[in-house]
């Protein structure tokens, strides 16, 4: 990353730790789109969760994040490199135990 001669259109960081956190806020600085792509639910996932709050710094500065994200695929379209994103939901465990106890009292209408 050091050695790059220019600034890429939008560098696509995968990982929120440190290092990673490091280069997109430099990148945004030199005018690069920065797109954060983190597995975990907050970034620096092994430091305290007020050490995550970065995340509002970075947002601030115009970082896109994407938190509870996995890249599952690059690819290359047209000279740049495309990468495929899951994204999971989280749902509240009475939220997950309500919608099968709605379903389960649906009946046809007559």
């Amino acid at each position: 990353m050091m050695d790059v001669d220019f600034v890429p259109e939008h560098l696509i960081v995968v990982g929120g730790s440190y290092i990673g956190l490091e280069f997109a806020q430099m990148y945004r600085r030199f005018g690069s789109a920065v797109t954060i792509v983190e597995m975990s639910p907050r970034l620096i996932q092994r430091e305290d969760a007020d050490v995550s709050q970065i995340s509002a710094i970075l947002e601030g500065e115009g970082i896109n994040i994407r938190l509870s994200a996995e890249c599952v695929a690059l690819e290359e379209r047209h000279d740049q490199v495309a990468v495929l994103v899951e994204r999971a939901m989280h749902i509240h465990p009475t939220v997950s135990e309500l919608i099968p106890r709605l379903l389960g009292e649906l009946k046809p209408l007559e």
